[in-house]
């Protein structure tokens, strides 16, 4: 499962941001200013973005703590969206290839952990959890933004024909895999709603969990403490 994951996100990485925003009518940009906004308030010291991608996230968050005392490390299982973020100016170094369920890290070594339309990709969520408690500093915050299934019944039929056509199957012709667009489409129908997902991080030892559905619960934002 993790080769294959990694070896399609490799395959997609030229166009995926850009498909991302396309696919979303540019919704994904908001739901990213959201969840920045929300990180300046925790973020304390050190940061680890899992599951960086391009490292978007690092990039937003390191233009707006530009003046404070600021670290972030970026880490992704694809080397291609790694190297795809240098090109793009969003990673300029602390970059590492890493399995976000064996981090790479001492404990206790950061202020915050976050992760952005990763969680639902990862094989066992509950292995990502104890290893984003291990790193974390006492008081230190774990941050998921993450794309869901609506509540609402009428919503969730519309939102689940715009993931079939829309993003499966013009994200398919768009970027020249449709196995990978397909993918990324069931792991959205089928992921764990929020509740779930907070209950979890729960038994995982974190606490005052704080969510925040956006866009008629297509997307959430989840914080927890440690």
């Amino acid at each position: 499962m993790k080769k294959t994951n990694t070896e399609m996100f490799d395959s997609i990485s030229e166009r995926y941001d850009f498909l991302n925003t396309f696919l979303s009518l540019g919704i994904d940009r908001l739901w990213r200013r959201k969840y920045v906004k929300m990180l300046l308030n925790i973020i304390k010291g050190k940061t680890l973005d899992v599951c960086s991608g391009t490292g978007d996230i690092a990039s937003r968050l390191r233009k707006k703590k530009l003046n404070r005392e600021f670290d972030i490390i970026t880490s992704d299982l694809s080397v291609k969206m790694l190297t795809k973020g240098k090109t793009l100016g969003n990673i300029i170094d602390n970059a590492i290839t890493a399995d976000a369920k064996h981090l790479p890290f001492k404990n206790n070594s950061f202020s915050c952990v976050t992760i952005a339309f990763g969680i639902r990709n990862i094989y066992n969520i509950e292995n990502f959890l104890n290893e984003a408690n291990r790193v974390l500093q006492k008081e230190g915050h774990l941050a998921i933004l993450e794309l869901t299934m609506p509540n609402n019944f009428i919503m969730r039929k519309l939102y689940s024909l715009y993931l079939s056509v829309v993003v499966g199957g013009l994200g398919g012709i768009l970027s020249g895999n449709f196995p990978a667009y397909k993918y990324l489409t069931s792991t959205i129908k089928n992921f764990m709603t929020p509740k779930e997902l907070s209950q979890i991080m729960k038994k995982h030892k974190f606490r005052e969990i704080e969510t925040q559905r956006l866009s008629f619960g297509i997307a959430v934002i989840i914080i927890g403490k440690k």
